[in-house]
């Protein structure tokens, strides 16, 4: 059952709920630029956290059918100078989903804080009651996964591929991709309506689990240059 949208409204902050979604992505890291052409293409901005810009603009342009000022937030809703550890640890425990956007590079030992981010979401997808098949974390990735780029035990979480989605916005083939984010405007509309019926809290949280990734991938992918 989806509850009107005056109740959500009114009933998600009340129980503790900031952010309708989290992003969850990693920073791509660019090869050493061998010339001039390479390093004015390098220092544009970095293509991975355009994807999750790109994806939180639109989910909230979608939300916004529903939702008063709907809050999808990234790692760029920072301000200079805060405390980023405690901040990000407090929006994801207080979001109603999270969304994992998965390049290569994510599942990476360099990227410790995605693997904290990662299971920290399983870890709350596991404890909250689902509504019917809907739960709280949602696994996006950025190339197919059936190229073996991603360790095999991440890839059961998959739920669409964004390899069409550029660092600018939407592509020719991305139709898939629109509907995926109004699709996620329905999930979240389920998801708080079962926890708002059943009274379920956000967790007031401000550290991530302390884990990191279960296996090696070898050899390390290099995300390249900027397009």
């Amino acid at each position: 059952m989806i509850l009107d949208a005056a109740t959500l409204n009114s009933k998600l902050p009340e129980l503790g709920y900031k952010h309708l979604a989290f992003i969850s992505y990693a920073r791509a890291r660019f090869r050493h630029p061998a010339n001039t052409m390479q390093f004015a293409r390098a220092v544009r901005q970095d293509p991975l956290r355009k994807r999750a810009e790109v994806l939180k603009s639109r989910l909230e342009e979608a939300l916004v059918q529903t939702f008063i000022e709907p809050s999808v937030f990234s790692d760029s809703d920072l301000p200079d100078g805060a405390a980023w550890e405690a901040e990000l640890a407090a929006a994801l425990y207080s979001s109603v989903i999270v969304i994992a956007i998965c390049d290569p590079v994510y599942f990476t030992d360099a990227k410790a804080w995605c693997a904290r981010e990662w299971f920290s979401a399983l870890e709350v997808d596991g404890r909250r009651p689902r509504a019917n098949t809907f739960g709280t974390f949602v696994h996006a990735t950025t190339q197919v996964p059936s190229n073996g780029l991603y360790p095999p035990w991440s890839t059961t979480q998959q739920t669409v591929d964004l390899s069409a989605m550029s660092a600018t916005g939407w592509t020719g083939r991305s139709k898939p991709l629109r509907e995926w984010v109004f699709g996620l405007h329905n999930h979240i509309q389920i998801v708080a309506s079962h926890w708002i019926t059943q009274g379920i809290r956000a967790e007031a949280k401000a550290e991530l689990l302390n884990k990191t990734w279960p296996e090696k991938q070898e050899p390390t992918p290099k995300y390249p240059l900027a397009a």
